[in-house]
């Protein structure tokens, strides 16, 4: 089943409805004061911007709070997120700040990935509202009510269009945006005039709705909804099909649920749900041609039961109907409408309940969804069956209620069905090295199969691989759901070393104790098996038979402070590595430090290395607080040649240092197995780039930028025209117009990545003449129209084109042209200055008039061995030698208008 809905948001009602497509309610649920909204195109779930507490909030489509983090996460500064988006290719998530400017992309979780100004495409934009992420060509859309203007930008924030608010009828503060999954028409949220648009690409009116028709009075939000899944059953109850009326403990005597045409009155409905030709429901009880009252719920309960539903072979199905339930009409309002399931035939659950008074209980069609498996203690099988029940408890009540239009459909896949996607931990280290992954796919996954590179394979979903031998390794996950398949592989994803320096400390091994400057009186360095406290461990790192450690003094019995660092500071010092002979080595080691049992912590761990023993560089600094400082053992790892100014000689050597020099702090540290072996040191390079501009008139410069991830060390750029070069960040002229491929290949210790990018750079064909009598007078949409000619000025290559843009839309023009300039103020009564001389050789391309239609652009191709001239009508041919000069003249809504003017010297 594919089903186009529309959710909205509103900050005056702090409620996110459902709508159909022209603004019918479906569902609705509080929400708090957002401002941008997002359906996930991978589980249909919702996302959020909640500009009133700072947070992007992730719900199910319920209205279940399913995850949240705040603007803070990935930025400082950012006190608003307006808007939220999710990226179609890789599922990250897209959000604006109107009070930095920024568009930032983010990890799911809020981790910053990269972020841009609105002044890359706009100096003007200052004030982002919404942004929505194109299903069709991966590009942004943003807007900003301040300037009144919606953007289409690619992911880098390079402009690629933009056009008005204005234009389709009166919108001045758009809000929320979305793409429409299906067409790649927008869908626009305005709050001055409350309405909800749908408008082509370029601004263009298609339709909109007022969302105040089911209470929403501030859009705010809009999100459009493909929803995909399996229909399993549908009924709209134009034939007999199994329903019965009925069920234990059933007593009403009038109003009993019976499937008619109904004919309505103030209580009863007077069409069934199911757009024409459909005429059926189930309503309780149809009146004879009485009043409101005649043949409804009296004097106990009706029941309506629906055939059982075998979900056995479902993964996660819900369900839809469309109930009517009035119960206002009569005197007391005091009765409720039920809806049950069961999955045994004997256990009945609540699905809803409405009233007695409140929302739904006054008619109308109100459509109703409930995932199945939110139900309490409930399976799938194939005895799920639904109850409605209508009843007259009270008295003076009129009860009428209708269901139509039920739905059984499976797995809400989303657009995008499945993303395999899965991380490591660690990913470089010596061998063997013990690797836990995690699966961090997107979608409905039952099933995951690992490829570990090695020969190792898993089906869990968070497996452990232990690599036996020194290499790099590709590692790939296949997700598989009832929504598809997905396969992530990551190249040389697990880098293993081959070790040749180890030490457990299960013997002495050349370390000492003591350095130039040490004072602590107690907690000295020792290696020993610990006796644990809550700041010492109990235990070395080391797997049993492992016992021993260095570690800041072994407690003899006493209290959790009793020997630990008191006084000042003292230093661990390891044996010399000769590293001469390595070619890219790493060190790790296991540490433990605490310092948060005392009364204050406010003391450091330290860790440093030197390549010649006299001047030593941080590896790395724990603490006063925070991660690290609470004891437990931590592995850390350091590439040596990531080191400032380090070399690899034979007197590499490292210090550990514990000190104490506050009040009230019990400082404890230890180290145990260190491992020197040789490594790629970092994840092999992925190449990646771009380039700015990358569209142009030749010729055309354009810088690219390395934006490579991963140890590179060299850099293989091809432009696409011959061009090449191994400059990390090159710039490159195009002097064709054309459209090329560019490719950079990255090259490091750990492997060789290449990134391509096809049809990258556009070059336009060059520029030629120059402009005068710019700018012109600004038309109606508020800018002056602007004309460039483009191809040769060489008289014998025949090839030159002009190109009027900015120009009002659906309006007509031509060009003119002259071998002299001029100055007339508003000819004819125009708005605008006509810029060429005049007299008998001033001509008009009337016959080849333009209408700039929804671009606002038009253009002509010039013959120059014919260019029009006044008198007698006919035309010249141009020399090389002469000067020509070349205007637009176009109608400007009730008045007419000019562009400015170009001249060019033929050659």
């Amino acid at each position: 089943m594919n089903e186009s809905t529309i959710w909205t948001s509103d900050d005056v009602t702090n409620t996110i409805y459902h709508a159909t497509l022209d603004g019918v309610i479906l569902s609705s649920f509080p929400s708090g004061s957002v401002s941008g909204l997002a359906v996930d195109p991978f589980d249909n779930t919702i996302w959020a911007a909640n500009e009133g507490t700072n947070r992007i909030v992730h719900f199910d489509r319920l209205g279940n709070q399913l995850s949240f983090f705040t603007g803070t996460t990935f930025d400082p500064a950012t006190t608003e997120p307006e808007g939220v988006a999710v990226d179609f290719l890789d599922g990250t998530l897209w959000t604006v700040d109107d009070t930095t400017g920024l568009i930032y992309n983010v990890e799911r979780t809020g981790s910053l990935i990269g972020s841009f100004p609105t002044s890359n495409y706009d100096a003007a934009s200052t004030s982002p509202q919404a942004i929505a992420a194109d299903p069709l060509d991966g590009t942004l859309w943003v807007t900003d009510n301040f300037a009144d203007r919606i953007y289409n930008v690619t992911s880098g924030g390079l402009l690629i269009s933009s056009f008005l608010t204005d234009t389709f009828g009166g919108s001045t503060n758009p809000q929320g945006i979305s793409v429409d999954e299906i067409n790649g028409t927008l869908w626009i949220a305005d709050r001055v005039t409350h309405l909800v648009y749908n408008t082509e690409r370029d601004g263009t009116l298609i339709s909109s709705f007022d969302p105040l028709s089911y209470g929403s009075n501030d859009p705010t939000g809009v999100a459009f909804d493909l929803t995909v899944g399996t229909t399993l059953a549908s009924d709209d109850f134009e034939v007999a099909s199994g329903w019965t009326a009925g069920f234990a403990g059933d007593d009403a005597t009038t109003g009993i649920w019976t499937r008619v045409d109904p004919v309505g009155t103030a209580a009863q409905p007077e069409d069934d749900h199911t757009p024409s030709p459909g005429i059926n429901c189930f309503i309780t009880g149809q009146h004879p041609g009485g009043g409101v009252g005649a043949n409804d719920v009296d004097d106990g309960r009706t029941t309506l039961l629906s055939p059982l539903f075998d979900l056995t072979s479902a993964t996660d199905p819900t369900i839809s109907y469309w109930r009517w339930y009035s119960n206002d009409q009569g005197t007391t309002q005091d009765d409720v409408f039920e809806v049950l399931a069961t999955d045994d035939g004997s256990t009945w659950v609540q699905v809803e309940l409405i009233g007695p008074t409140g929302a739904g209980t006054s008619g109308g069609w109100v459509r109703h969804e409930f995932r199945v498996l939110d139900l309490p203690d409930f399976s799938l099988t194939n005895q799920v069956q639904l109850r409605f029940v209508a009843s007259d408890l009270g008295g003076g009540s009129i009860v009428e209620a209708g269901v139509d239009d039920l739905l059984v459909f499976d797995e809400d896949c989303g657009t995008r069905g499945l993303l395999a996607d899965f991380s490591g931990s660690p990913i470089s280290g010596p061998e063997p090295l013990a690797v836990t992954f995690n699966d961090l796919s997107l979608g409905a996954v039952t099933s995951w199969s690992w490829d570990f590179g090695d020969g190792g394979t898993s089906n869990e979903q968070y497996p452990s691989h232990v690599y036996g031998a020194s290499g790099s390794y590709t590692v790939s996950l296949t997700v598989t759901g009832s929504c598809g398949t997905s396969t992530e592989t990551k190249t040389n994803y697990v880098n293993i070393g081959t070790t040749f320096i180890s030490d457990d400390f299960e013997v002495a091994s050349g370390w000492t104790v003591g350095f130039a400057g040490d004072d602590a009186t107690t907690g000295i360095w020792t290696r020993v098996d610990p006796v644990g406290t809550a700041a010492q461990p109990e235990d070395d790192h080391t797997p049993s038979p492992g016992v021993n450690c260095f570690i800041t003094g072994q407690h003899s019995g006493g209290g959790v402070g009793a020997n630990d660092v008191d006084n000042g500071r003292t230093t661990l010092l390891s044996p010399v590595f000769d590293l001469t002979s390595a070619t890219d080595p790493a060190i790790s080691y296991w540490r433990w430090y605490s310092n948060d049992q005392g009364a204050t912590q406010d003391d450091v761990f330290e860790v440093l290395a030197t390549d010649d023993g006299s001047t030593w560089v941080q590896v790395e600094l724990i603490g006063p607080t925070g991660a690290g400082t609470s004891g437990g053992w931590v592995r850390h790892e350091f590439r040596v040649l990531d080191l400032s100014g380090f070399s690899l000689t034979n007197q590499v050597q490292l210090r550990f240092v514990a000190s104490d020099l506050g009040n009230g702090s019990i400082v404890e540290a230890g180290i145990d197995d260190l491992v020197v072996f040789e490594s790629c040191g970092a994840p092999a390079p992925v190449a990646e780039f771009n380039g700015s501009p990358t569209s142009g008139p030749a010729p055309l410069a354009i810088t690219f930028n390395d934006l490579s991830s991963g140890v590179v060390s060299s850099w293989s750029w091809n432009f696409g025209d011959g061009g090449t070069s191994s400059a990390q960040n090159p710039s490159h002229v195009y002097g064709a117009s054309g459209s090329y491929t560019v490719s950079l290949t990255v090259t490091g210790p750990c492997g060789t990545s290449t990134e391509t990018k096809t049809d990258y750079v556009l070059v336009d064909p060059p520029l030629i003449g120059t402009s005068y009598c710019s700018p012109a007078v600004a038309n109606t949409t508020g800018s002056p129209a602007t004309i460039v000619a483009i191809g040769s000025a060489v008289v014998t290559d025949n090839d030159v084109t002009l190109v009027a843009a900015q120009l009002p839309l659906g309006e007509f023009g031509y060009f003119l042209a002259s071998p002299t300039q001029g100055f007339v103020a508003n000819p004819g009564g125009s708005v605008g200055n006509l810029c060429l001389g005049g007299g008998p050789l001033l001509g008009r391309y009337a016959g080849m008039a333009q209408n700039s239609g929804t671009t606002g652009t038009f253009s002509i191709p010039v013959d120059l061995t014919a260019v029009p001239i006044a008198v007698p009508p006919g035309s010249v041919m141009i020399q090389p030698g002469d000067n020509w000069n070349f205007q637009c003249w176009y109608r400007d809504t009730a008045s007419s208008n000019f562009t400015d003017a170009v001249s060019i010297d033929f050659e």
